[in-house]
C-alpha cells in the first residue's frame, strides 16, 4: 500500500504499527527512528522495522507515509520539523492520543507553508495500547479489532470542506487502518477529545486514584491489598501505564477532562448521598442504569 514508510517513534504504539505493517506486508520498507537510539535498536531487534534512520529529515524525505508516534507532548514540534522535508504526495499522521494541539499546529500558517504542495498531515489515534511500554512489548495484533480515528486535514479555504488532496489521503488511510485489521473512524478533533477524555483519560485518571486510595488504606489497616482479587485488579490495570505519559495527555487535554470529571464526581455524589440515606430503591438505580449501558456497548 505504501513504497516506504517512516516511523518516527519506536515506542509500544509505533513498533507495534511496524510490526503490523510488516506481517501483513503493507509496505516495501518500513524505517525507525527515535531520539532515543535504544528504542530504534529495540525495535529493530523485534522486527518491527527494516532500517534504522539516523537523520529523520532524509529519511521523511524519501517516505510516501510519516507517521509520528512520539508523546502527545512532542508532537507538534515533531510535525512542524519533518513538515519541510515531505515530498509532494507524501501523508503525514500521527498516533496521538490527544488531537486538539496537533491539529491546531496544522492549521498553522508556518505549517502549512513549510508543507509540500500535495503533501497532507491527517490526525489519528488508534484506540489501543498497553500498560507496558517499549518495542519489547510490541504486538502485531495490537490494532486488530480497534477503532482508529482519522481527523481530517483543514481545508485551504473556509468555503470547502476538505481539499481533494485530503479527501485522497483520509481515504488511502482508511484503507490501511482496514488492512491493519482496525475501523476507522473520520471526526473532528474537537469531537475526539471530548469523546477520549470520557472513555480513555477519566478511566486512567479514576484507576489511578482508586489505586492511591487503596494503597492510603493499606497503611492503615495492613493488609487490605492482599485482599485484591480479579475485580479490583481488573479495574485498576491501567494504573501501572507511564505516569510521565499520562501527565501529558492530562495536561493536553485539560478542559475536555475536567468536563468529564465534573460529570462523574457528580454521579458519585449522588450514589454517596443515596448510600447515606440507604434509599435502596436509587443505589438499585444507580447499579441498573450502569448494567444497561454496559450491556449497550458495541464492543
Amino acid at each position: 500500500m505504501f513504497g516506504r514508510v517512516l516511523i518516527a517513534g519506536c515506542g509500544l504504539m509505533g513498533a507495534s504499527l511496524g510490526l503490523a505493517i510488516k506481517s501483513r506486508n503493507l509496505a516495501g520498507q518500513v524505517v525507525g527512528w527515535d531520539s532515543d537510539h535504544r528504542a530504534t535498536a529495540a525495535a529493530l531487534e523485534r522486527g518491527a522495522i527494516d532500517q534504522v534512520a539516523t537523520n529523520p529529515e532524509a529519511a521523511a524525505a524519501e517516505a510516501d507515509l510519516v507517521v509520528l508516534a512520539a508523546y502527545v507532548k512532542s508532537l507538534p514540534e515533531l510535525l512542524l520539523r519533518l513538515a519541510p522535508s515531505v515530498r509532494a504526495g507524501t501523508i503525514m499522521t500521527d498516533l496521538g492520543s490527544v488531537k486538539g494541539s496537533i491539529m491546531a499546529a496544522a492549521r498553522e500558517p508556518a505549517f502549512i507553508a513549510r508543507l509540500s504542495p500535495g503533501a497532507v498531515f491527517v490526525g489519528g489515534h488508534p484506540m489501543a495500547g498497553k500498560a507496558a511500554q517499549g518495542a519489547v512489548h510490541a504486538d502485531p495484533e495490537l490494532f486488530t479489532g480497534t477503532v482508529w480515528v482519522l481527523c481530517p486535514p483543514p481545508a485551504p479555504r473556509p468555503e470547502e470542506v476538505l481539499s481533494e488532496d485530503g479527501r485522497l489521503a483520509v481515504e488511502r488511510l482508511k484503507a490501511l487502518v482496514g488492512a491493519l485489521g482496525a475501523r476507522p473512524a473520520v471526526m473532528t478533533a474537537e469531537h475526539h477529545d471530548r469523546a477520549v477524555a470520557a472513555v480513555s483519560h477519566l478511566p486512567q485518571s479514576v484507576a489511578s486514584a482508586l489505586m492511591n486510595s487503596a494503597a492510603s488504606l493499606d497503611q492503615q489497616t495492613p493488609g487490605v491489598l492482599d485482599l485484591a482479587a480479579s475485580g479490583f485488579r481488573d479495574t485498576t490495570r491501567i494504573a501501572a501505564s507511564t505516569p510521565s505519559m499520562w501527565r501529558d495527555i492530562c495536561l493536553d487535554n485539560r478542559e475536555a477532562l475536567l468536563g468529564t470529571l465534573e460529570q462523574f464526581e457528580s454521579e458519585l455524589a449522588a450514589f454517596r448521598q443515596a448510600l447515606e440515606a440507604a434509599d435502596a430503591a436509587i443505589i438499585e438505580d444507580f447499579f441498573e442504569r450502569a448494567k444497561a449501558a454496559k450491556e449497550g456497548m458495541r464492543n
